[in-house]
């Protein structure tokens, strides 16, 4: 057998260890679904237990604050992005802290 026939057929050998390999720990991956990061790495969220204000509560605060009508609401975790239209016809973006219920 040539040297060159020997590469060719180690190759081979080695590309379906490969493939097998990777079969091996892909599946198992793609079956525990996205990483997300533990306590430890991250700081924790605010708990909804914790929150004073709910969502619907901070969009009337803002709503009698300005007047306006609400066009878009977002919860930001610590605080809620209420994004507003003003009678001036102005849309301001306004935070509602979930801990306190201040307008920011």
């Amino acid at each position: 057998m040539s040297i060159r026939l020997k590469r060719m057929v180690m190759l081979k050998h080695l590309s379906a260890a490969l493939f097998a390999l990777l079969l091996g720990v892909f599946p198992p991956l793609l079956i525990a679904g996205p990483w997300t990061p533990n306590a430890s790495s991250t700081p924790a969220p605010i708990l909804v237990a914790q929150r004073a204000v709910s969502m619907s509560e901070a969009i009337d605060l803002v709503r009698r604050s300005t007047g306006g009508r609400i066009l878009d609401a977002k919860d930001a975790g610590n605080y809620y992005r209420i994004k507003v239209l003003t009678r001036d016809g102005e849309v301001q973006i306004i935070r509602v802290d979930a801990r306190t219920g201040s307008i920011q």
